[in-house]
């Protein structure tokens, strides 16, 4: 039998319990539901991040980007081979109550899953490793960005040889999957290599470059100058690759009982589960960090809608108001974009200081800014364009009364 497959032999068959293919027993859990719902969370978390770099909402568009495409392309791929695996070849069945005529279709399933899951994993490490990159261009020193590099490098490395393998593991390399078909195996010449040693080396692989992904970053990050509550947020989502980490050491456990258990088509069943698993956490932690621009946005949206239905009436913004008389003039222009320091276009002094409210700056979370009393150096002060309105005609009222009492 083929390469990182078990060999079938007799024996092993001649104890296989009594088959059963009308009523089997299958897994209690529905792969193709399972990997199905996992490819629609990934989707909009994927086509989110691209649209919001797509509009520069958050960041450009970058290479780290174009990568993550491929990456959704052959995760879909393999959620389609999820599907075909179940439905058609069977697979969740144990091996003994899946039609003889049928073994080549579990085995073609697996090379192809092993396929598309290594090429889209390596384009998710890739889009996140350049993400490190950018995150620290021109911040940081070379031997940090040949870090960045040699950690793609070494992706992409191990990428290639595996699917060198897959190619080269039989000759011809269909043999992988036809040689379960008990015909073929028994009229047509092939060659197959034992590289059984081979799930375990990719599991091995696999774990480091995630480890080395994680890392990384939490290294990086933890240096730069930003605000801490940042700081950790990003820890936060990087280290959310410790549960890839995790969930690719049960795929290699179940790889590697694939080929050493005679119920093969139990082992890759839950090798799919995991690897289903795996593949789509670690997109949705590549595009976590752009994701966390539009969760900011949104909850900024909300906070200042409820800030806005909750202002009496007359003390929301006008877009212009202006009062005048025959000694001063007080004139309030609503600012329509974020400065650091707003400042009115009239001194105020004495008794007409004394009675505005509270003084606040304008503020911006999206863009970092902080709320902050302000008065400035010069003696101008800084009001919200609502509290200068309602000094106005608090100011027109009182003047009001006292012409009235003369």
């Amino acid at each position: 039998m083929p390469g990182n497959i078990i060999n079938l032999s007799a024996s092993a068959i001649s104890q296989w319990p009594k088959p059963n293919y009308t009523n089997p027993s299958v897994q209690s859990v529905d792969l193709a539901s399972w990997a199905c719902a996992l490819l629609g969370l990934t989707t909009f978390t994927c086509a989110t991040r691209l649209w919001l770099r797509g509009f520069g909402r958050a960041g450009t568009f970058g290479l780290d980007d174009v990568f993550l495409i491929p990456s959704w392309l052959f995760g879909g791929m393999f959620t389609a081979i999820c599907v075909v695996f179940t439905q058609r070849a069977y697979g969740n069945r144990n091996i003994w109550d899946i039609p003889p005529d049928h073994w080549e279709k579990v085995a073609q399933c697996l090379w192809f899953g092993e396929l598309a899951f290594l090429i889209s994993g390596c384009c998710t490490k890739v889009s996140v490793l350049l993400f490190y990159r950018r995150l620290v261009e021109g911040t940081y020193t070379k031997a940090w960005r040949y870090a960045v590099w040699l950690a793609i490098a070494f992706t992409v490395s191990y990428t290639l040889v595996f699917v060198i393998f897959l190619f080269t593991n039989c000759k011809p390399f269909d043999a992988y999957w036809k040689a379960f078909n008990p015909i073929y195996a028994t009229t047509q010449e092939y060659t197959c290599i034992d590289t059984k040693v081979i799930n375990i080396l990719a599991g091995v692989f696999a774990s480091l470059s995630d480890l080395y992904a994680v890392a990384l970053p939490c290294i990086i990050t933890w240096n730069l100058d930003m605000p801490r509550p940042q700081k950790i947020g990003l820890n936060i989502i990087f280290s959310l690759g410790l549960g890839v980490i995790a969930i690719s050491g049960v795929r290699t456990y179940w790889l590697i009982e694939s080929g050493l258990n005679s119920n093969v088509s139990n082992s890759i069943f839950h090798t799919f589960f995991w690897a289903q698993l795996e593949l789509m956490l670690g997109m949705i932690c590549a595009s976590a960090p752009s994701l966390r621009v539009l969760f900011r946005h949104y909850m900024g949206a909300r906070a200042r809608g409820q800030s806005s239905h909750s202002t009496p009436r007359q003390n929301r913004p006008s877009d212009m108001l202006d009062t005048r008389d025959s000694s001063k003039s007080i004139k309030v222009v609503r600012q329509t974009s974020v400065t650091s320091h707003p400042t009115l276009p009239h001194r105020l002094s004495g008794r007409d200081a004394a009675a505005l409210p509270p003084v606040y700056e304008l503020a911006d979370d999206r863009y970092g800014y902080s709320l902050s009393n302000s008065t400035h150096s010069d003696g101008q002060a800084t009001r919200l364009s609502h509290e200068l309105e309602w000094h106005a005609m608090s100011d027109m009222s009182s003047r009001k009364t006292k012409d009235g009492s003369r």
